[in-house]
């Protein structure tokens, strides 16, 4: 056996072995995880309209029909003159139930959707969404409340 085949077969694993060692961790790929939950969760949501049973309801000042969830399964608005709260539950298919809702009993003014809003959001079924919008589907086919980022 020459000097040249002797150092190509004990070389040869060496090589290999600094191969794996300096050029393996050049190619993993780190992939930051996309956490869509932060777009929805401890955000103020403002009403933009309310569809049920082919008709639309919009506030007319939006920003008195708010929701805020937190990621620790509460949440709570305002609804007109009626602050509430309540629990909830998130399925994996991106279910929403609403466990809980209390809130204050007073009388808002004749333009009010603040009954209707409360009522829609106790049968909240779902809710899809990004960043700019969250839509929460209720019971019935399009009936839905949808939301953007106060």
């Amino acid at each position: 056996m020459n000097l040249r085949s002797y150092l190509d077969k004990s070389l040869r694993p060496l090589l290999y072995a600094c191969c794996v060692v300096f050029l393996l961790p050049a190619c993993i790929i780190v992939v930051e995880e996309d956490d869509d939950d932060d777009d929805y969760y401890r955000r103020r949501w403002e009403l933009e309209l309310i569809v049920y049973s082919s008709n639309t309801y919009a506030p007319r000042d939006g920003d008195v029909y708010t929701i805020t969830f937190e990621n620790t399964d509460v949440f709570s608005g305002r609804a007109d003159c009626v602050q509430f709260d309540g629990d909830y539950a998130v399925g994996r298919t991106s279910t929403l139930t609403i466990k809980s809702l209390n809130a204050d009993s007073p009388t808002c003014g004749v333009d009010s959707i603040a009954d209707m809003y409360l009522d829609e959001l106790a049968s909240a079924r779902s809710f899809s969404g990004n960043a700019d919008e969250l839509v929460i589907h209720l019971d019935g086919e399009n009936n839905l409340m949808r939301f953007r980022p106060q």
